[in-house]
């Protein structure tokens, strides 16, 4: 063990994670070794820390807890269950030291409102389309202290997963490449959220009405793995709507593959890896002016290729393991270090 490392017991069993293509832990997985170097360590039966994984429950709290959270989003849900109560209980706990989440809203004021029971962006595509669309729960769950709020950090986002690594290789990239198809949108569209479910369905909608502009579209997962990596790389603009999450693997596979990304205005995150007006077409969130971007797209065209090297750097620099583990070693000793403060 390193002089002064801070040493972690935890039961997550790193090598099956990556044996099982556990999604959501297997960035952490592929780098915990590196973390040794930058003074931070796992051991499974000892440790003045513990570290765990919100997917085996409610965590024991008899040390002080960095949390791994499994969330698509910055809402504190548990489990993947809006409106409980657990995460909120657990950020105001003296022993938790931080709550690791792939993005965050800005203020604690975000999370102690109506708009955030389920999460932010469901509300705005509700606001956007008030007549059609049942109405969410105004209830605030339990508002949270700002030391609870000060215990969110940020780990990496879905530019980490491995579903992302096809699309690295440089010789699936040229800038000049022939792109035949204008649009892109594959997506599942069958979530047990309706307003999840319309926004989605809205998307492809919309874009199936444009008149003059080569599309291939998805309702649903029905393109093979490499046929849908194939299609992306031969578009020029990719559409991705929101889904349980603010971003989404598609975001990022976009980006890696060359396309001009076009999703919904999503400024109301902190993320560790920002995407903003930079890096994508911002439309609204009930896609009603998503004609109006795709021809914005299209006729400055070499304007917006110019740039795709650039966007692919981007995210290639955020997903090497260096820049993985150093992502996270800082989420954890800024964890540490608050305690102390």
């Amino acid at each position: 063990m390193g002089a002064g490392a801070l040493r972690f017991q935890t039961n997550i069993d790193f090598r099956r994670a990556i044996e099982l293509n556990d999604e959501f832990l297997m960035p952490f997985a592929r780098v915990h070794e590196r973390l040794r170097d930058r003074g931070i360590e796992f051991h499974p039966t000892s440790g003045d820390f513990v570290f765990a994984d919100s997917d085996h429950g409610p965590p024991a709290a008899d040390r002080p807890l960095v949390l791994l959270d499994r969330t698509d989003g910055a809402f504190l849900w548990w489990r993947f269950q809006p409106q409980g109560q657990v995460v909120r209980t657990i950020l105001e706990s003296p022993n938790l030291l931080g709550l690791i989440k792939i993005s965050r809203y800005p203020t604690r004021h975000s999370y102690n409102t109506e708009r955030t029971d389920s999460s932010y962006h469901a509300r705005l595509i509700r606001d956007a389309q008030p007549s059609g669309l049942p109405a969410g729960s105004e209830t605030i769950v339990k508002p949270i202290s700002e030391q609870a709020f000060s215990r969110i950090r940020l780990g990496v986002g879905y530019w980490a997963f491995d579903q992302c690594a096809p699309l690295e290789p440089c010789g699936g990239f040229r800038e000049d490449r022939k792109r035949p198809i204008d649009v892109f949108c594959a997506v599942s569209v069958d979530y047990s959220c309706p307003t999840i479910t319309w926004h989605r369905e809205t998307a492809i909608e919309r874009l199936s009405r444009l008149h003059g502009i080569r599309t291939v579209l998805g309702h649903g997962r029905v393109f093979a793995d490499q046929q849908y990596r194939e299609l992306l790389q031969r578009s020029r603009i990719c559409v991705s709507p929101w889904g349980w999450g603010e971003t989404c693997i598609r975001d990022y596979e976009a980006l890696l593959a060359g396309c001009v990304l076009i999703k919904p205005r999503t400024d109301f995150i902190d993320s560790a890896l920002p995407l903003d007006d930079r890096h994508y077409v911002a439309c609204r969130p009930d896609f009603a002016d998503l004609g109006e971007r795709v021809a914005e797209v299209l006729d400055q065209w070499p304007a917006f290729a110019a740039r795709t090297p650039e966007l692919r750097e981007y995210v290639l620099r955020a997903r090497h393991p260096d820049a993985i583990a150093d992502q996270y070693a800082a989420a954890i000793r800024e964890s540490v270090a608050s305690s102390a403060r």
